[in-house]
């Protein structure tokens, strides 16, 4: 099993300044791993295929959906709606949210994603229902340009894995010796 560990600046980074690391041993330094806590959100996640029927997959992919006009209107209480909403989402559609943030005109889904999904049928959904769903709760704080869209109509998406050749290699490889009954 590999470990991916994924370091993402947090928005509200109060950290102490350190001006260096000190470094005694073969350690990660203290010092910088206190650095890290007070001014990253560290996601750790195992990588695993999933299996389904018939099927051992990783397909994960990076979405990125910003407001229409580049609005900024995303603040903390719509920023954790919309985090709900997509986890709701990608649960009906048996896919996983690995991680989700955002910024004040945009926001940045990593979803684990079934071979059987359409990944533009699901971006419509999930555009759609969060968009339906922000503007009639949020309605007194949207501009008026984000009254009959949320979103702008554009998004981007690109495929991201964990698997390197090297370990498709082994899998095929331990799947082989398996089958042949060693």
């Amino acid at each position: 099993m590999v470990l991916e560990i994924e370091i993402v600046p947090r928005q509200d980074a109060t950290a102490p300044q350190i001006s260096h690391f000190e470094k005694k041993d073969n350690s990660i330094p203290l010092d910088f791993v206190s650095y890290l806590y007070y001014t990253h959100s560290i996601i750790f996640s195992a990588m695993r295929p999933n299996k389904g029927y018939r099927t051992v997959y990783s397909l994960k992919c990076h979405l990125v959906l910003v407001t229409k006009d580049r609005c900024k209107i995303i603040d903390a209480a719509i920023l954790e709606r919309l985090h709900k909403i997509m986890l709701a989402i990608c649960d009906k559609w048996n896919c996983r949210l690995e991680s989700f943030n955002g910024d004040e005109n945009h926001v940045y889904l990593r979803i684990d994603f079934p071979p059987d999904v359409q990944l533009s049928k699901l971006v419509n959904n999930l555009k759609t229902v969060s968009s339906r769903l922000i503007r009639k709760e949020f309605k007194t704080c949207l501009d008026a340009s984000c009254q009959t869209a949320f979103w702008h109509g554009t998004y981007y998406i690109a495929s991201c894995g964990d698997m390197t050749v090297e370990q498709l290699k082994e899998y095929v490889e331990q799947e082989n010796s398996h089958s042949l009954g060693h």
